[in-house]
């Protein structure tokens, strides 16, 4: 039988592995590793919740500090990823708006 040591040590992996894909992550391969990073995100509830059921919450309290400590962890370079993105975005939509004066000038210029 699996202990809830083992159980927790396979969260903490899941948990590292989504670390490590949100740090590779940027805008030439969101397509792919961003449905990834969603779907180890649903495997680590799926397991938090399985951990909840099989071992109650009491037992896995103290495990708690440590889920908590990766979880901001995470939470942060998401915070930074989705910085980075809306920066992007905002660069990108001035650019085009840039192109649209211009635009308008060489057809006002005619």
């Amino acid at each position: 039988m699996e202990t809830v040591e083992n159980k927790h040590q396979v969260l903490m992996l899941m948990l590292d592995n989504v670390s490590n894909l949100l740090e590779l992550l940027n805008f030439d391969n969101f397509e792919e590793l961003f449905p990834q990073i969603l779907g180890e995100m649903e495997q680590v509830n799926n397991t938090k919740s399985d951990l909840i059921d099989m071992f109650g919450l009491d037992e896995l309290m103290q495990f708690e500090a440590e889920a908590f400590l990766k979880a901001k962890d995470i939470e942060e370079k998401y915070r930074i990823v989705v910085q980075k993105f809306s920066q992007e975005d905002e660069f990108l939509k001035k650019e085009i708006a840039s192109s649209m004066n211009k635009k308008k000038l060489s057809v006002y210029g005619r």
